[in-house]
């Protein structure tokens, strides 16, 4: 009887650890690149059994009808340090007992989601391909949803002060949010370098703007050495008078804030294209022996959130990076876009990223002179998210688009066809491909087919149609529309069970993803 019971209390707890969150957030809705308020939105974020389902009830476009409950479940939840991340990617019928609603009129629709819970608050954006009106809806709920997929504050219009103490002195400064400094350096010796940060708000940006801001690096001198003024997303690390073993670097283990309450890296579980950045870099004071370190340096990592060091080759647990040497060009104002280079060993999936500014590519080899210092202004760094077409194939032929973004292919009148006949390629390495089912106009006697490209960061969408004249359509018995995009990888384990940061070419590994799914491959 005693253990009749225990398993009785035991299935009545299991069942208590379903639970849901209600969140009330501002909505802003975007159709053809054009935004509107959409009022106050109320959803519901459940989770039972290990599965998260995500509901918006009642969904509208404001003076543009309603559209009705959209409702994911199976979403992918990873933890990236204090923020949960949320994904989905599906198709869905969208349901409403409001008969004015559009929603349960459009059939199946393609709907993705990307969303962050930070600290109690929601923050999402959706896609929804409603291609038979001929357009994507954007949906912004939150706060802040623009941050997710991106860097945080880099327009660097915002500051918190900070401050250090050196000989019973105290030096104030500043750091733009979500960015750092050496005053807020680690090591045994940040307390011998905090003082000497050389952070500054400055009103010199690119635009020429009065209310614009950029933020003004520059180097200072510590004992006859050169130390370049250095920010970054992470932390800064002074472990050593050799500046070349001093790094910037990540932890999401990390519980550390800085004093705007900001942990000491970036959450990314997203795949961008390219960095974009402007800069102004003026090159110091030089002598014979450093007259040749004539760059300032950008470099960008996205790791798994796990420890990484920039730089330091023993850290292979990133998934991307984008380093560039930046020249002085006058000491003008130049835009630069750095590509994301694939890193063709990760084994880890993005959660975090790393970005580091210096005045000096060369450690210590800037300017020896805090007259005429290495001064590096930076203004609005963003992330590059590709989402146009790059090929389009019908049965393995390259197509032609014309200006209005269609392709047409005649075939004989017998010659049979299926969706399986398209191939399509987009230039966004996380971008999201949707092909609609075909449609046979009879006449016309025509099919097509519209495909849709949405950025990995669900900002940005192009449609292209294809033609089909002629032929004979074979139906598959599929007629729901197609999404191809990258799904989340949580692990890769060897056969023993054991998750590994390396493949060994030839052996067989199992790749976990978000969504439960496992998948086998062999290393390269």
């Amino acid at each position: 009887m005693k253990k009749i019971f225990t398993l009785i209390m035991t299935v009545a707890c299991s069942a208590l650890t379903a639970w849901a969150t209600d969140y009330t957030v501002p909505v802003t809705v975007a159709i053809n690149g054009a935004e509107m308020d959409g009022g106050n939105a109320t959803l519901s974020v459940t989770e039972e059994d290990g599965s998260t389902t995500l509901s918006l009830m009642n969904f509208s476009l404001g003076g543009l009808g309603v559209v009705g409950d959209i409702i994911l479940p199976d979403v992918e939840t990873v933890q990236c340090g204090s923020t949960q991340s949320l994904h989905s990617q599906k198709t869905i019928k969208i349901t409403s007992d409001d008969p004015s609603a559009m929603g349960p009129k459009l059939g199946d629709v393609p709907v993705l989601m990307n969303a962050e819970i930070k600290g109690g608050k929601f923050n999402a954006i959706l896609a929804i391909n409603m291609v038979s009106l001929g357009y994507v809806v954007g949906v912004k709920l939150g706060d802040a949803p623009n941050n997710i997929g991106h860097i945080a504050n880099g327009d660097f219009t915002k500051y918190h002060d900070v401050s250090c103490k050196y000989l019973f002195k105290t030096y104030n400064s500043v750091e733009p949010n979500a960015w750092h400094s050496f005053m807020t350096a680690t090591g045994n010796l940040a307390g011998s370098v905090n003082y000497l940060t050389r952070v500054e708000k400055c009103a010199d940006n690119h635009a020429g703007k009065d209310d614009d801001y950029s933020v003004k690096i520059s180097s200072n001198v510590v004992l006859s050495i050169s130390a370049n003024g250095t920010i970054t997303t992470g932390r800064l690390a002074a472990t050593s008078m050799n500046a070349e073993e001093n790094y910037s670097y990540l932890d999401m283990n990390s519980t550390d804030v800085d004093s705007n309450g900001d942990p000491y890296y970036t959450v990314l579980t997203g795949k961008p294209d390219a960095v974009k950045i402007w800069v102004k870099y003026h090159v110091g004071a030089r002598d014979d022996k450093n007259k040749d370190n004539v760059f300032a340096l950008a470099s960008a990592y996205i790791t798994d959130g796990n420890v990484f060091h920039d730089p330091d080759g023993a850290y292979k647990n990133y998934v991307a990076s984008a380093n560039q040497k930046i020249g002085s060009n006058n000491d003008a104002w130049q835009e630069l876009t750095i590509p994301f280079v694939p890193n063709e060993n990760a084994t880890v999936s993005p959660k975090a990223l790393l970005v580091t500014l210096s005045t000096c590519a060369v450690p210590a080899g800037g300017s020896k002179t805090s007259d005429d210092p290495d001064v590096l202004y930076v203004d609005d760094i963003k992330l590059v998210y590709n989402a146009e077409l790059s090929s389009l194939k019908f049965k393995n032929q390259e197509l032609t688009l014309d200006k209005d973004n269609f392709a047409t292919v005649t075939l004989g009148d017998d010659e049979t066809f299926t969706d399986a006949d398209i191939s399509v390629t987009s230039n966004g390495v996380g971008a999201y491909v949707i092909v609609s089912p075909l449609t046979y106009d009879a006449k016309e006697n025509t099919t097509q087919a519209v495909i849709t490209v949405i950025s990995n960061d669900l900002q940005t969408s192009n449609m292209y149609g294809l033609i089909v004249q002629g032929g004979k359509l074979v139906t598959t018995g599929v007629e729901k529309p197609s999404i191809s995009g990258s799904k989340q990888v949580t692990g890769i384990y060897n056969l023993n069970g054991q998750r590994v940061n390396e493949q060994v070419k030839g052996q067989v590994y199992i790749t976990k993803y978000a969504d439960g799914s496992t998948v086998k491959t062999i290393g390269k």
